[in-house]
């Protein structure tokens, strides 16, 4: 294996693999610290090597998930099923981003909108605690406000271009259903 690509491309699925192995766990324990690191460590080692090696696109939609695992890290944000199942189908779309780059499949970039928006939707806000509830007391400082502590907290999108194609009734429906969505 000469080609550099193909070296991240053995690594991503290998990391891959061990992401769903960490986030079923998590799903079980999801105040453990360990698991909560290992899954922030493949992510940044993918997005890291991703954007190293050429592969943009992966390198950046796996930066939104990192950052939602970093306030996790931080205390922020608490493990919750949807974070799993949002993580899980991140997961899938990284693989069929890898899969698309070898001409051996295609990527619906569509779904990496999907997946954020709803990543975005878990985010305590100012009038949220970090399980989704109502404060009580006075508010926090919302994670997405604070984008001068943390630049990496911006959630830009790149602009969608209205000759790529519309996505399916059938196809939202699915991604929407495979991220817990009704």
């Amino acid at each position: 294996m000469n080609d550099p690509q193909d070296a991240f491309r053995e690594e991503a699925y290998e990391l891959l693999a061990e992401l769903e192995t960490a986030l079923m766990e998590l799903e079980e324990n999801p105040e453990d610290a360990d698991l909560i690191d290992r899954v922030f460590r493949a992510m940044h080692t993918i997005k890291g090597s991703g954007a190293m090696f050429g592969f943009d696109d992966i390198a950046a939609f796996t930066h939104e998930l990192e950052t939602i695992f970093d306030l996790v890290r931080e205390g922020r944000m608490t493990v919750s099923g949807r974070l799993v199942n949002l993580s899980l189908s991140a997961r899938d779309q990284i693989k069929s981003m890898l899969d698309a780059s070898t001409g051996a499949a295609t990527a619906d970039p569509q779904a990496c909108r999907t997946i954020i928006e709803a990543l975005k939707s878990i985010v305590p806000t100012e009038t949220q605690t970090t399980d989704g509830m109502p404060v009580e007391e006075a508010p926090a400082p919302s994670p997405l406000s604070e984008t001068a502590a943390h630049p990496k907290l911006a959630w830009t999108f790149p602009p969608r271009q209205e000759d790529e194609g519309a996505v399916s009734q059938e196809q939202r429906s699915e991604a929407i259903y495979r991220i817990g969505f009704r």
